[in-house]
């Protein structure tokens, strides 16, 4: 079973384009969706329904390292000119609340926040993501963060109609075209 969670894992990684430096929280997400997804070895139940005694609900399901804004709260605002929300990484789900985790992408801060908007098609260039944790995990010295955050298109499957049955496109997106999201650090 940790072989396949290990593939998942690197796939989500490679897929991403994502610092490998988010190794964890992939880790964390792949367990998630395991735990959402039916199993023979216990007749087609997932393991949250054997658990939590109900199915789970998979509504609130999203592409991990997405682009994301989180709302942030009056209390947290240090006034009225302050922002009402923040650029952020989706990374997965919180363990104890309802809600999502998100690496804050100017304070390098993971949130947890029930209010949070999702472009599930972009993420984040992985030099800008390397250099914010180096910068606030790593504490390395002399890290610059770019006045910009990079969008890049993450990777999309299009299955289009005038493909035949045994036929599919696989378009992807340049990984440097700049997402319509630019924003200011």
């Amino acid at each position: 079973m940790n072989g396949v969670v290990l593939r998942s894992v690197r796939a989500l990684l490679v897929t991403s384009g994502l610092a490998t430096k988010l190794w964890g929280e992939a880790f964390k997400f792949v367990v998630t969706i395991r735990n959402f997804s039916p199993s023979k070895a216990i007749k087609d139940s997932t393991p949250y329904e054997l658990f939590e005694g109900r199915i789970p609900d998979v509504s609130g399901l999203r592409v991990w390292g997405c682009a994301a804004t989180y709302f942030v709260p009056k209390q947290r605002r240090k006034g009225k000119q302050d922002t009402t929300a923040k650029d952020a990484l989706f990374l997965g789900y919180p363990k104890s609340t309802t809600g999502y985790r998100v690496l804050d992408l100017v304070t390098g801060h993971i949130v947890e926040s029930r209010d949070v908007k999702f472009r599930e098609q972009w993420t984040l260039a992985a030099d800008y993501v390397d250099q914010l944790l180096d910068k606030f995990y790593a504490k390395k010295p002399g890290v610059v963060l770019p006045v910009s955050i990079p969008y890049v298109r993450l990777p999309l499957l299009d299955y289009s109609s005038s493909c035949s049955s045994d036929e599919t496109a696989l378009a992807l997106h340049s990984s440097d075209e700049v997402g319509p999201m630019d924003a200011k650090v």
